[in-house]
């Protein structure tokens, strides 16, 4: 199965603060103002075009947003639960498409409980690898790296209610974008 490319990675107002989001800000504000309504009516035309049943066979899976920094917006963990609902309520009331939610940075075990269900009838936790963006993974020697993976693979592969993907990840060693270094540490 190939994965679909995120549809939505950037909100109003920035989810995360970082350029990935379309904006680089110090404060993520997407859970601000109008910020979220407005999301969950670009999510809601998303999933009536492209999760309706017609697209099934095209479209596996809607990912409701691309790495929300919890720790940092307004109303954080609650706030981002609170769209990560409405938003699966909005897919479900469309069609069966698979609904993917970030796991905000946190572990994939940190979501049970929340939108359960058997298989895809729940959410699907969406965890992004990299191992590039401080100093202490700059420092890691391959062998390092291979082995950081293959023990996170261990955490990911079990103790959550959720299928885990890796939707995101790469091998690079090195922060190509020095100036980001010092933000992500």
């Amino acid at each position: 199965m190939a994965l679909t490319p995120h549809l939505f990675t950037g909100a109003q107002r920035s989810q995360n603060g970082y350029d990935n989001s379309g904006q680089y800000v110090s404060t993520p504000g997407w859970t601000t103002s109008d910020s979220v309504s407005a999301t969950e009516n670009v999510m809601r035309m998303m999933a009536e075009k492209y999760a309706a049943p017609l697209y099934q066979d095209v479209v596996v899976a809607v990912e409701l947003l691309n790495e929300p920094l919890m720790s940092e917006l307004a109303g954080g963990e609650g706030a981002t639960r609170d769209y990560y609902w409405n938003g699966f309520q909005t897919v479900r009331s469309i069609s069966s498409t698979s609904v993917i939610i970030h796991d905000g940075f946190q572990n994939a075990a940190h979501w049970n409980g929340f939108l359960t269900g058997s298989g895809a009838a729940g959410a699907v936790i969406d965890h992004h690898e990299y191992q590039c963006f401080t100093n202490g993974y700059v420092a890691m020697s391959a062998q390092e790296h291979i082995e950081a993976v293959c023990s996170n693979a261990q955490s990911w592969g079990g103790g959550q209610d959720k299928y885990v993907i890796v939707g995101e990840w790469s091998g690079a060693m090195t922060d190509c974008a020095d100036a980001l270094v010092s933000l992500h540490q």
